[in-house]
């Protein structure tokens, strides 16, 4: 599946692969006791209506997944009324909703970034009416990365568990990292797999290369959001660079 472009179409292969594999889909708190499957994960860095995009072809599946969103962001707002009518679908499909924390938003010690996630989840809380049960890091640094301890009061996405005893695969950047996907869901010696996917990646239309979907995104945008974009991706920023050239 990695020589395979980002699409729906790509998705809708990308669920059939786990649907006809057998493994059963599960959630965090599954993992947490002893259960065995695939997770499904989606950081929303860029547009939950992209998200509710997924969230319908996965129900349509009966899949459920876990969509991460960021409640401090300057690329969307979560509570402008067609992104939180985005996420009270995802909820009302059967799926979680769950926090994507940004950590170079507060001061590095333990103290402010356990307050200032308890803070997220609480203004989250309040908006889905639903409690947080777990959170990802948005770009997290490498000290979060297998850190055993949980954040704000919650289990973290980064827990040794989730990436370093399960097998973790990601589109971060664009690009399979680590595997490809399609040889893991059909690889049985392997009992855990922890799946991220981006919604931006596969919205976007096909032919486009990573900076160029964030770019088809962003038309129209003013340039402070598309400075933070650059800021936030990599394959965007190397978009801007190219095209000064």
């Amino acid at each position: 599946m990695k020589n395979m472009n980002f699409s729906i179409d790509s998705y809708k292969y990308l669920i059939d692969l786990i649907l006809n594999s057998g493994r059963k889909i599960i959630g965090y708190k599954d993992l947490l006791l002893g259960n065995n499957g695939l997770i499904m994960r989606h950081d929303i860095d860029f547009c939950p209506l992209r998200a509710n995009e997924l969230a319908i072809l996965e129900n349509k599946k009966h899949i459920k997944a876990v969509y991460f969103v960021l409640v401090k962001s300057g690329l969307y707002d979560f509570k402008e009324t067609k992104n939180l009518e985005a996420l009270k679908n995802i909820l009302d499909l059967g799926h979680d909703v769950a926090l994507h924390f940004d950590s170079s938003n507060y001061a590095s010690d333990k103290f402010s970034l356990d307050k200032g996630c308890r803070k997220e989840c609480d203004i989250l809380e309040n908006y889905i009416k639903k409690e947080i049960e777990i959170v990802s890091f948005h770009r997290p640094e490498k000290r979060f990365i297998g850190m055993q301890e949980k954040i704000g009061g919650k289990n973290h996405t980064y827990m040794p568990l989730f990436v370093n005893k399960t097998k973790y695969c990601s589109d971060s950047e664009g690009k399979w990292r680590y595997d490809d996907p399609e040889e893991l869901i059909n690889d049985y010696s392997i009992n855990n797999i922890h799946l991220l996917t981006h919604p931006i990646w596969w919205t976007t239309p096909e032919e486009l290369t990573a900076g160029e979907k964030i770019a088809f995104h962003l038309k129209g945008a003013d340039k402070m959001i598309q400075a933070l974009a650059a800021e936030n991706c990599k394959p965007y920023k190397l978009y801007i660079s190219l095209k000064k050239n």
